[in-house]
């Protein structure tokens, strides 16, 4: 099975907080072929209780409607005491130049669950993840060479 892609065990932990800065951009690579991504779907764990909250705003007018709402709920109760347990992300990409861009979703959950896999479509998300501050990147690094030279 040599031409199945990499699928290393996955440590690291995601920093999902910054994705609450309603200043956050995601850093797409100018290669990549990334044209656009939407945050979907944003949950908040309570930092003392069990309690969780949903986010999931209409983002056809407003890319980052996320921040609205979120903004809004700040006046009903206080986000500081609850930490972004999971997200819900749609990033539109040019797989095909003859072809209008393709809408993938995937989802990433506190502590280090990422839906994404390793294929070369998931590695340029995984990559615009890293430059954003989301997904650690020497960690990433080091897990696929380790693999690399256990293969070899």
């Amino acid at each position: 099975m040599p031409d199945l892609p990499l699928n290393p065990e996955d440590n690291r932990i995601y920093d999902l907080n910054i994705l609450l800065r309603k200043n956050f951009r995601f850093v797409q690579p100018i290669d990549s072929g990334i044209v656009d991504v939407k945050i979907k779907t944003i949950r908040l764990s309570s930092r003392a209780t069990n309690e969780r909250i949903t986010f999931e705003p209409d983002t056809t007018e407003d890319p980052f409607a996320v921040y609205d709402i979120i903004e809004r709920a700040e006046k009903a109760f206080p986000i500081h005491l609850y930490n972004v347990s999971r997200v819900e992300i749609v990033a539109s990409i040019v797989v095909d130049i003859n072809k209008p861009p393709k809408n993938i979703s995937f989802h990433i959950t506190y502590p280090n669950y990422c839906s994404l896999k390793y294929d070369n479509i998931s590695l340029k998300l995984r990559k615009m993840l890293g430059n954003s501050g989301i997904e650690p990147t020497d960690t990433a690094a080091t897990s696929i060479e380790t693999e690399e030279a256990i293969e070899a």
